[in-house]
């Protein structure tokens, strides 16, 4: 079985599809990381707000 060389020009289209792929890759794990933040910053804000419902509710009901 005989193995074919890439082309310098099929190298170079690798190489920068390889490079479009890594800046993709980057670019969804900075994504994931801002929708986590977002996501950790309103379950705090709702966790809060429970809190804040239950000791009212205690005060009314007291």
């Amino acid at each position: 079985m005989t193995q074919q060389s890439l082309t310098d020009k099929q190298q170079a289209e690798l190489e920068e599809i390889l490079q479009i792929a890594k800046l993709a890759e980057q670019k969804a794990k900075e994504m994931s990381d801002f929708a986590t933040a977002i996501s950790l910053k309103y379950q705090k804000r709702l966790h809060e707000a429970n809190l804040e419902a239950a000791d009212n509710n205690e005060k009314i009901t007291g």
